[in-house]
């Protein structure tokens, strides 16, 4: 699995099923997501990162950005 040395933000989520989703921000402002139910490895979010997401999740993951872009 990728290990993010340089990640600005890295957040859990875990949702009404239990699977646990992690969000990372890296230096260079892109955003890596690994769902446990989704996928193996981190995916780039808006670039290879492409699933059915529920409410909560998709909120965790707005909620997440909006964190990193007031630390950078």
């Amino acid at each position: 699995m990728k290990n993010f040395k340089n990640a600005i933000h890295k957040k859990t989520f875990e949702n009404g099923f239990g699977e646990v989703m992690t969000m990372v921000m890296t230096d260079k402002g892109s955003v890596w997501i690994h769902h446990e139910d989704c996928n193996e490895d981190f995916e780039e979010f808006g670039k290879t990162f492409n699933y059915i997401l529920d409410k909560d999740e998709r909120e965790a993951i707005m909620n997440f950005v909006n964190e990193a872009i007031a630390i950078i």
